[in-house]
């Protein structure tokens, strides 16, 4: 049996999306509740991480990663927090082959809406 020792110290390559900002994603349904990634000045932040598929955003920045598994980085208190934590459906209760686009709002917050099936 082979299992990579290394796995736990890699980094998981994350995105955000900001104000303005929207993404294409399908949810593999996995969560991290303690996600952390560490700015450009050495402090270290913790999120929500959503494990997705990113299929496009509309950040240029993110157009290498589009197409692979990445952590959806979210504030733990955002709507989109809450709503892929609720224990009556969210994150858990998501069919991987729908695919949504993801808004955010520095006013309204996230915005998760049915863009097509797989």
């Amino acid at each position: 049996m082979s299992e990579n020792l290394l796995a736990g110290f890699q980094k998981t390559p994350s995105f955000a999306i900001y104000d303005g900002e929207s993404a294409n994603v399908r949810f593999t349904g996995k969560l991290d509740p303690s996600f952390t990634k560490e700015d450009k000045n050495g402090i270290i932040h913790e999120y929500l991480g959503i494990e997705v598929f990113l299929i496009s955003h509309s950040n240029e920045m993110y157009k290498h990663r589009h197409e692979s598994v990445l952590m959806l980085r979210t504030g733990r208190t955002s709507t989109l927090a809450k709503w892929a934590n609720d224990p009556d459906g969210g994150i858990k209760s998501v069919n991987p082959d729908i695919v949504f686009k993801a808004f955010n709002s520095a006013k309204l917050g996230f915005d998760l809406r049915v863009e097509s099936m797989k």
